[in-house]
């Protein structure tokens, strides 16, 4: 269970700080605790959701620790990647929306070598390849930001030397 004033990633909505938690009734008249969050980035966006829900992952934000854990270890992994369009732009999806750190930066790793090796040839990544390395981008970036107290050029650059 979150409390007030934690750091967390909502799905791929991105990072949400944890306002309050309050107790309303649902649909049903039942009580039920609800965390109030506000997505720091859309500081006009409050979210209500169902302290037990499980259909929208809800995590800690990394701590510094961890996240260098998990850079070091995808530096030695190997990048992915499907031929298939279709394949690729579903297995790609459903990574995102594990809402796993090491998944995310696997894919802006991937995505940036295949997209150079295209450069190169003087040819460009498909609409839905960019579309799936800029939403990854975006969710690792809010996270480094909190984390390490990154600015959006500094957290990219801190992404791609990996």
């Amino acid at each position: 269970m979150f409390k007030i004033n934690d750091y967390i990633m909502y799905g791929t909505t991105g990072i949400c700080k944890v306002i309050d938690i309050v107790e309303e009734k649902d649909r049903n008249f039942i009580k039920k605790e609800y965390y109030v969050l506000n997505h720091i980035y859309e500081n006009n966006t409050i979210i209500k959701i169902p302290t037990d829900n499980t259909k929208i992952f809800m995590r800690k934000i990394l701590s510094k620790e961890e996240v260098e854990d998990i850079v070091e270890n995808e530096k030695l992994s190997e990048l992915i990647w499907i031929d298939s369009e279709r394949q690729r732009n579903e297995s790609f999806k459903a990574l995102v929306k594990t809402g796993d750190f090491s998944n995310w930066v696997k894919l802006v790793r991937s995505i940036t070598a295949k997209k150079k090796e295209k450069n190169a040839l003087g040819k460009k990544l498909t609409q839905s390849d960019e579309i799936i390395m800029k939403n990854s981008e975006k969710l690792l970036f809010e996270e480094l930001s909190i984390i390490f107290a990154f600015n959006e050029k500094e957290a990219y650059k801190y992404i791609l030397n990996l």
